[in-house]
């Protein structure tokens, strides 16, 4: 254990090993972050599709337009396209 204790001190010494950890955890944490946003976008996309399925069954019950903008917060022209008016 104290020589695996010494070679890790050594090793943190090396200015070159160093940046080699750096960068390795720079590109882990990178990755992360992209794994999140991807993850985003995707509930962003689910969030907006549920809009439109609720909009369309609003819709379908013969909810007047305004009605539908104002409880899904979707844009009037975007509701009218659902609609096919």
């Amino acid at each position: 254990m104290e020589n695996a204790v010494r070679e890790l001190w050594n090793l943190s010494k090396d200015e070159r090993f160093r940046e080699e950890v750096r960068a390795r955890d720079k590109d882990r944490r990178d990755r992360a972050a992209e794994r999140m946003y991807a993850q985003q976008e995707g509930r962003q996309e689910g969030i907006q599709e549920g809009l439109k399925k609720t909009a369309r069954a609003m819709l379908g019950k013969g909810l007047a337009v305004e009605v539908v903008e104002e409880c899904t917060g979707l844009p009037r022209d975007e509701i009218e396209s659902l609609s096919g008016r």
